[in-house]
Protein backbone atom coordinates (compact mmCIF):
# COMPACT_ATOMS: atom_id res chain seq x y z
CA UNK A 1 0.00 0.00 0.00
CA UNK A 2 1.36 3.43 -0.90
CA UNK A 3 2.13 5.90 1.89
CA UNK A 4 -0.69 8.24 0.85
CA UNK A 5 -3.20 5.38 0.77
CA UNK A 6 -1.98 4.15 4.18
CA UNK A 7 -2.35 7.64 5.61
CA UNK A 8 -5.87 8.02 4.15
CA UNK A 9 -6.86 4.61 5.57
CA UNK A 10 -5.49 5.63 8.99
CA UNK A 11 -7.44 8.88 8.84
CA UNK A 12 -10.61 6.94 8.00
CA UNK A 13 -10.01 4.67 11.03
CA UNK A 14 -9.46 7.69 13.29
CA UNK A 15 -12.57 9.41 11.95
CA UNK A 16 -14.61 6.23 12.42
CA UNK A 17 -13.36 5.88 16.00
CA UNK A 18 -14.26 9.51 16.74
CA UNK A 19 -17.75 9.06 15.28
CA UNK A 20 -18.24 5.87 17.29
CA UNK A 21 -17.13 7.57 20.51
CA UNK A 22 -19.51 10.49 19.88
CA UNK A 23 -22.38 8.08 19.17
CA UNK A 24 -21.65 6.15 22.36
CA UNK A 25 -21.71 9.35 24.42
CA UNK A 26 -25.04 10.45 22.90
CA UNK A 27 -26.90 7.21 23.58
CA UNK A 28 -27.98 6.32 27.07
CA UNK A 29 -27.29 3.00 28.75
CA UNK A 30 -31.06 2.36 28.81
CA UNK A 31 -31.05 1.35 25.12
CA UNK A 32 -31.61 -2.41 24.92
CA UNK A 33 -29.61 -4.06 22.16
CA UNK A 34 -29.88 -7.67 20.98
CA UNK A 35 -26.11 -7.92 21.45
CA UNK A 36 -23.23 -6.43 23.40
CA UNK A 37 -19.45 -6.30 23.48
CA UNK A 38 -17.81 -7.22 26.76
CA UNK A 39 -14.17 -6.46 27.51
CA UNK A 40 -11.95 -8.83 29.48
CA UNK A 41 -8.38 -8.29 30.58
CA UNK A 42 -6.16 -6.36 32.95
CA UNK A 43 -6.37 -2.61 33.42
CA UNK A 44 -9.82 -2.12 31.89
CA UNK A 45 -11.47 1.02 33.24
CA UNK A 46 -15.16 1.77 33.63
CA UNK A 47 -14.84 4.20 30.72
CA UNK A 48 -13.44 1.38 28.59
CA UNK A 49 -16.32 -0.90 29.53
CA UNK A 50 -18.90 1.75 28.75
CA UNK A 51 -17.58 3.84 25.86
CA UNK A 52 -15.11 1.60 24.06
CA UNK A 53 -17.46 -1.40 24.03
CA UNK A 54 -20.29 0.80 22.71
CA UNK A 55 -18.00 2.38 20.13
CA UNK A 56 -17.05 -1.08 18.90
CA UNK A 57 -20.74 -1.96 18.45
CA UNK A 58 -21.28 1.21 16.45
CA UNK A 59 -18.31 0.38 14.20
CA UNK A 60 -19.63 -3.17 13.70
CA UNK A 61 -23.05 -1.83 12.71
CA UNK A 62 -21.49 0.72 10.38
CA UNK A 63 -19.32 -1.96 8.79
CA UNK A 64 -22.06 -4.57 8.47
CA UNK A 65 -25.11 -2.45 7.75
CA UNK A 66 -27.28 -2.52 10.86
CA UNK A 67 -28.45 -4.91 13.57
CA UNK A 68 -30.17 -7.47 11.33
CA UNK A 69 -27.07 -7.93 9.21
CA UNK A 70 -24.81 -7.96 12.29
CA UNK A 71 -26.82 -10.90 13.64
CA UNK A 72 -26.95 -12.71 10.28
CA UNK A 73 -23.19 -12.36 9.78
CA UNK A 74 -22.41 -13.40 13.34
CA UNK A 75 -24.60 -16.49 13.08
CA UNK A 76 -22.94 -17.44 9.78
CA UNK A 77 -19.50 -17.02 11.39
CA UNK A 78 -20.62 -19.17 14.32
CA UNK A 79 -21.97 -21.83 11.96
CA UNK A 80 -18.69 -21.83 10.04
CA UNK A 81 -16.76 -22.45 13.26
CA UNK A 82 -19.04 -25.32 14.25
CA UNK A 83 -19.56 -27.20 11.03
CA UNK A 84 -17.07 -25.93 8.46
CA UNK A 85 -17.61 -24.48 5.03
CA UNK A 86 -18.95 -27.74 3.52
CA UNK A 87 -22.34 -27.20 5.15
CA UNK A 88 -22.75 -23.54 4.26
CA UNK A 89 -24.24 -21.86 1.22
CA UNK A 90 -22.47 -19.00 -0.57
CA UNK A 91 -24.38 -16.26 1.28
CA UNK A 92 -23.48 -17.79 4.64
CA UNK A 93 -19.81 -18.12 3.64
CA UNK A 94 -19.77 -14.49 2.48
CA UNK A 95 -21.49 -13.37 5.69
CA UNK A 96 -19.02 -15.32 7.85
CA UNK A 97 -16.06 -13.77 6.02
CA UNK A 98 -17.65 -10.31 6.27
CA UNK A 99 -18.19 -10.81 10.01
CA UNK A 100 -14.57 -11.77 10.60
CA UNK A 101 -13.25 -8.78 8.65
CA UNK A 102 -15.62 -6.29 10.32
CA UNK A 103 -15.01 -7.72 13.80
CA UNK A 104 -11.22 -7.70 13.41
CA UNK A 105 -11.26 -4.14 12.04
CA UNK A 106 -13.63 -2.82 14.73
CA UNK A 107 -11.70 -4.52 17.53
CA UNK A 108 -8.42 -3.18 16.18
CA UNK A 109 -9.73 0.39 16.15
CA UNK A 110 -11.39 -0.07 19.57
CA UNK A 111 -8.13 -1.41 21.01
CA UNK A 112 -6.54 1.94 20.20
CA UNK A 113 -9.26 3.70 22.20
CA UNK A 114 -8.54 1.81 25.43
CA UNK A 115 -7.25 3.75 28.44
CA UNK A 116 -4.35 1.30 28.79
CA UNK A 117 -3.88 -0.87 25.71
CA UNK A 118 -2.75 -4.36 26.52
CA UNK A 119 -3.96 -7.93 26.51
CA UNK A 120 -7.68 -7.29 26.16
CA UNK A 121 -10.33 -9.53 24.64
CA UNK A 122 -13.42 -8.12 22.98
CA UNK A 123 -16.26 -10.58 23.40
CA UNK A 124 -19.35 -10.24 21.23
CA UNK A 125 -22.45 -11.59 22.95
CA UNK A 126 -25.73 -12.22 21.19
CA UNK A 127 -28.60 -11.77 23.65
CA UNK A 128 -31.43 -13.29 21.66
CA UNK A 129 -33.50 -15.83 23.59
CA UNK A 130 -31.24 -18.47 25.12
CA UNK A 131 -28.35 -17.78 22.72
CA UNK A 132 -24.96 -17.75 24.39
CA UNK A 133 -22.86 -17.35 21.24
CA UNK A 134 -19.72 -15.28 21.49
CA UNK A 135 -16.87 -14.09 19.35
CA UNK A 136 -13.53 -13.30 20.98
CA UNK A 137 -10.78 -11.04 19.75
CA UNK A 138 -7.49 -10.44 21.51
CA UNK A 139 -5.27 -7.47 20.88
CA UNK A 140 -2.66 -8.87 18.55
CA UNK A 141 -5.13 -10.60 16.25
CA UNK A 142 -5.73 -13.91 18.03
CA UNK A 143 -9.33 -14.79 17.20
CA UNK A 144 -10.92 -17.56 19.20
CA UNK A 145 -14.29 -19.01 20.18
CA UNK A 146 -15.39 -18.82 23.81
Amino acid sequence: MRTGARQAHGEDDARGAQEAQAFARRHSASFISPYAVRLEGDGITLRDRMQVSQAMLVMLEQGLGGPDHVIACFRAWQKQRESGFDWMNKIERDNARTWQQAFDHSAGVAAGMLSRPGAVRFIFELRIAQDAMTSLWRVGGDTAQG
